[in-house]
């Protein structure tokens, strides 16, 4: 028998043809074909309900149960992943919208799987929304670019570094936060245009690295905070089961100003997209 050979994914492009290999509902050694959709998709995990599955190869490629969890291959048959079945209310409307976790990220997960039958992940400790143009008018943001800081979980590197969730509740566009909440803007010098950007990028640290962000806080300067990633807890984690939400946590951070001004001075942001 011959190993199949892995590609590098990151090497994919919009567009590219994909086949998947498997035994859709029994029927043996079928293929199925179809085009990447998308690349650096997150999706909430199923097994937990508190994390994300970052970096996901998004695909049209009919996948069900059989062959999920077979491989994903490009026109030169190497792996470029390994295919997840998608969310459908059926097994008849599976076509369109599935997901493969790509080729690097298994070469980077399994040798510790196999030596120690763990994966760490690299944990902030933070949950986020993604900046509306409603969100950045009421917070005098001249554009979309950056995510709000809604949460910190406690005993959390973010906690630690002093990243603030703030404490003046509102909600636009049907997202509840703060308008005092800090907004990352950059992590390690990269722009953060959403959510996926900061989830995907922690992704590629190992759990031990520090990274670096620069913050929007609500005294209307800019801030750069370094901050010391943590392996990920268990979601049942004493600690981790509770978040500061519309706590003021700024006490702990030693360049925070401690007034709640609730207007901000208007922030330009510069850079790519």
């Amino acid at each position: 028998m011959k190993p199949l050979q892995l590609a590098n994914s990151s090497n994919i492009q919009v567009g590219d043809e994909v086949v998947a290999i498997g035994n859709p509902l029994g029927l043996t050694g079928s293929m199925t074909e179809g085009i990447v959709s998308q690349t650096g998709r997150i999706k909430p995990d199923a097994n937990t309900g508190e994390f994300w599955v970052p970096g996901l190869i998004q695909t049209d490629t009919p996948i069900t149960y059989g062959n999920s969890g077979g491989p994903l291959l490009n026109m030169y048959g190497q792996v470029i992943g390994v295919t997840e079945r998608g969310e459908a209310e059926s097994e008849t409307e599976v076509q369109g919208f599935n997901f493969a976790i790509p080729s690097n990220t298994v070469q980077r997960v399994v040798p510790g799987l196999i030596v120690h039958h763990t994966y760490q992940q690299p944990w902030l400790g933070i949950h986020v929304v993604d900046i509306t143009s409603d969100i950045a008018k009421d917070l005098r943001l001249n554009n979309t670019k950056g995510v709000i800081v809604v949460s910190v979980e406690l005993c959390s590197p973010a906690e630690r570094a002093g990243i603030s969730a703030g404490k003046n509740a509102t909600t636009i566009d049907f997202q509840r936060f703060n308008s005092d909440a800090d907004v990352i803007l950059e992590i390690d010098h990269k722009i953060v245009r959403d959510i996926s950007d900061l989830i995907n990028y922690i992704d590629t640290k190992n759990p031990t690295d520090t990274v670096g962000l620069k913050l929007f806080s609500n005294d209307g300067i800019i801030h750069d905070v370094s901050v010391k990633l943590a392996p990920r807890p268990t979601v049942h984690s004493e600690c981790t089961a509770q978040t500061v939400f519309n706590q003021n946590v700024s006490n702990i951070s030693p360049y925070r100003n401690q007034s709640s001004q609730l207007e901000r001075p208007t922030l330009h942001v510069s850079g790519g997209n």
